[in-house]
């Protein structure tokens, strides 16, 4: 999960809290908590949308897992 949050991190450009990191199970969780760190008003697309498909391309590049076996509620563990 550490290299994920780095990951992520550099990615969005954000620090994710490590009190919060701690909580993340899923992708759903990593999700929210990076759109929270990202709302901004006026954004004109779906952040939690975006995020996941970073974050899918990411776990399917960086671990060789097909494509279709992550969802937002697919264990990270």
């Amino acid at each position: 999960m550490i290299e994920i949050a780095l990951a992520v991190e550099e990615e969005f450009g954000i620090d994710l809290p490590d009190s919060e990191v701690g909580f993340v199970r899923t992708p759903a969780d990593l999700i929210d908590l990076v759109c929270g760190l990202l709302a901004t008003p006026g954004r004109p697309s779906c952040l939690s949308q975006q995020a996941f498909y970073r974050l899918r391309k990411g776990l399917v590049e960086a671990m060789g897992v097909p494509r279709g076996g992550i969802r937002p509620d697919t264990r990270l563990a």
